[in-house]
Protein backbone atom coordinates (compact mmCIF):
# COMPACT_ATOMS: atom_id res chain seq x y z
CA UNK A 1 0.00 0.00 0.00
CA UNK A 2 2.57 2.49 0.73
CA UNK A 3 0.21 5.57 1.99
CA UNK A 4 2.47 6.68 4.50
CA UNK A 5 1.26 8.62 7.56
CA UNK A 6 -1.59 10.18 5.62
CA UNK A 7 -2.81 6.39 4.59
CA UNK A 8 -2.64 5.33 8.76
CA UNK A 9 -4.64 8.82 8.94
CA UNK A 10 -7.15 8.13 6.96
CA UNK A 11 -7.66 4.35 7.85
CA UNK A 12 -7.76 5.88 11.48
CA UNK A 13 -10.14 8.22 10.90
CA UNK A 14 -12.45 5.87 8.59
CA UNK A 15 -12.88 3.34 11.48
CA UNK A 16 -13.82 6.34 13.80
CA UNK A 17 -16.77 7.34 11.04
CA UNK A 18 -18.23 3.87 11.41
CA UNK A 19 -17.85 3.57 15.32
CA UNK A 20 -20.08 6.76 14.84
CA UNK A 21 -22.37 5.45 11.83
CA UNK A 22 -23.22 2.02 13.76
CA UNK A 23 -25.55 3.78 16.80
CA UNK A 24 -26.84 5.92 13.93
CA UNK A 25 -28.11 2.94 12.19
CA UNK A 26 -29.42 1.40 14.74
CA UNK A 27 -31.87 4.69 15.51
CA UNK A 28 -33.30 4.25 12.63
CA UNK A 29 -33.84 0.39 12.72
CA UNK A 30 -37.32 0.97 15.01
CA UNK A 31 -37.84 -2.95 15.72
CA UNK A 32 -36.56 -4.60 19.42
CA UNK A 33 -33.27 -5.83 18.75
CA UNK A 34 -31.99 -8.73 20.36
CA UNK A 35 -29.06 -7.22 22.11
CA UNK A 36 -26.81 -10.77 22.53
CA UNK A 37 -27.52 -11.16 18.99
CA UNK A 38 -26.10 -7.55 18.14
CA UNK A 39 -23.06 -7.98 20.69
CA UNK A 40 -21.74 -11.07 18.59
CA UNK A 41 -22.75 -9.36 15.14
CA UNK A 42 -20.34 -6.48 16.61
CA UNK A 43 -17.81 -9.11 17.16
CA UNK A 44 -17.94 -10.53 14.30
CA UNK A 45 -18.13 -7.34 12.01
CA UNK A 46 -15.14 -5.68 14.09
CA UNK A 47 -12.83 -9.13 13.27
CA UNK A 48 -13.99 -9.29 9.85
CA UNK A 49 -13.43 -5.86 9.12
CA UNK A 50 -9.77 -6.04 10.55
CA UNK A 51 -8.59 -9.18 9.01
CA UNK A 52 -10.07 -7.82 5.41
CA UNK A 53 -8.07 -4.89 6.08
CA UNK A 54 -4.73 -6.50 6.31
CA UNK A 55 -5.76 -8.88 3.33
CA UNK A 56 -6.97 -5.27 1.58
CA UNK A 57 -4.11 -4.79 -1.40
CA UNK A 58 -5.32 -0.99 -2.07
CA UNK A 59 -5.99 1.97 0.21
CA UNK A 60 -9.79 2.28 -0.76
CA UNK A 61 -10.23 -1.24 -0.16
CA UNK A 62 -8.84 -1.15 3.50
CA UNK A 63 -10.51 2.03 4.40
CA UNK A 64 -14.06 0.04 3.15
CA UNK A 65 -13.16 -3.28 5.34
CA UNK A 66 -11.84 -0.33 8.45
CA UNK A 67 -15.53 0.96 7.93
CA UNK A 68 -16.89 -2.36 8.63
CA UNK A 69 -14.45 -3.01 11.37
CA UNK A 70 -15.89 0.43 12.78
CA UNK A 71 -19.19 -0.34 12.51
CA UNK A 72 -18.93 -3.44 14.11
CA UNK A 73 -17.17 -1.68 17.08
CA UNK A 74 -20.41 0.97 17.45
CA UNK A 75 -22.77 -2.57 17.31
CA UNK A 76 -20.37 -4.49 20.10
CA UNK A 77 -20.21 -0.89 21.94
CA UNK A 78 -24.25 -0.54 22.29
CA UNK A 79 -24.98 -3.75 22.88
CA UNK A 80 -22.64 -4.23 25.62
CA UNK A 81 -23.91 -1.28 27.21
CA UNK A 82 -27.06 -2.19 27.08
CA UNK A 83 -26.33 -6.03 28.61
CA UNK A 84 -24.57 -4.33 31.60
CA UNK A 85 -27.66 -2.22 31.88
CA UNK A 86 -30.16 -4.83 31.87
CA UNK A 87 -28.41 -7.24 33.81
CA UNK A 88 -25.62 -6.01 36.23
CA UNK A 89 -27.96 -5.50 39.69
CA UNK A 90 -28.12 -2.34 40.78
CA UNK A 91 -25.11 -1.31 43.25
CA UNK A 92 -22.71 -3.02 41.04
CA UNK A 93 -23.06 -1.13 37.56
CA UNK A 94 -19.59 1.15 38.26
CA UNK A 95 -17.17 -1.93 38.98
CA UNK A 96 -18.48 -3.79 36.16
CA UNK A 97 -18.71 -0.93 33.50
CA UNK A 98 -15.18 -0.18 34.37
CA UNK A 99 -13.57 -3.27 34.31
CA UNK A 100 -15.33 -3.84 30.88
CA UNK A 101 -14.34 -0.91 29.44
CA UNK A 102 -10.93 -1.41 31.31
CA UNK A 103 -9.99 -4.14 28.06
CA UNK A 104 -10.45 -1.75 25.44
CA UNK A 105 -7.30 0.11 26.43
CA UNK A 106 -5.72 -3.26 25.75
CA UNK A 107 -6.99 -3.89 22.80
CA UNK A 108 -6.25 -0.01 21.84
CA UNK A 109 -2.37 -0.85 22.66
CA UNK A 110 -2.31 -3.97 20.79
CA UNK A 111 -3.74 -2.25 17.69
CA UNK A 112 -0.94 0.45 17.95
CA UNK A 113 1.58 -2.29 18.41
CA UNK A 114 0.28 -3.52 15.29
CA UNK A 115 0.59 -1.05 13.28
CA UNK A 116 3.82 0.02 14.46
CA UNK A 117 5.00 -3.01 13.11
CA UNK A 118 2.89 -2.65 9.60
CA UNK A 119 4.22 0.91 9.01
CA UNK A 120 7.41 0.20 10.21
CA UNK A 121 8.16 -3.03 8.89
CA UNK A 122 10.07 -4.34 12.12
CA UNK A 123 8.92 -6.08 14.73
CA UNK A 124 10.71 -4.11 17.65
CA UNK A 125 8.80 -0.90 16.31
CA UNK A 126 6.51 -0.24 19.55
CA UNK A 127 7.93 0.51 22.66
CA UNK A 128 4.74 -1.20 24.60
CA UNK A 129 5.20 -4.38 23.08
CA UNK A 130 9.46 -4.62 23.88
CA UNK A 131 7.56 -4.06 26.95
CA UNK A 132 9.42 -0.50 28.38
CA UNK A 133 5.27 0.22 29.71
CA UNK A 134 4.76 -0.96 32.64
CA UNK A 135 0.97 0.30 33.40
CA UNK A 136 -1.53 0.45 31.30
CA UNK A 137 -2.55 3.81 32.70
CA UNK A 138 0.57 5.49 31.47
CA UNK A 139 -0.22 4.74 27.82
CA UNK A 140 -0.67 8.46 26.75
CA UNK A 141 2.46 9.52 28.10
CA UNK A 142 4.66 6.27 26.86
CA UNK A 143 3.32 6.33 23.22
CA UNK A 144 5.41 8.09 20.74
CA UNK A 145 2.98 8.60 18.25
CA UNK A 146 5.70 10.31 15.58
CA UNK A 147 5.99 7.91 12.23
CA UNK A 148 9.52 8.44 12.58
CA UNK A 149 9.89 6.22 15.68
CA UNK A 150 12.00 2.90 15.25
CA UNK A 151 11.79 1.88 18.69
Amino acid sequence: MRSGAGGYGLLSSIYGVGMVLAPLLLLRWKRRRVTTLLLLLGIFLDGLGTLLTGLAPVLLLAALAQLLAGCGNGFESVSNNALIQETVPRKMPGRVFGTVWKQHLYRFRCRICCWRVVANGTPGACNLCAGRSRRADSLPARLDYSPAFTG
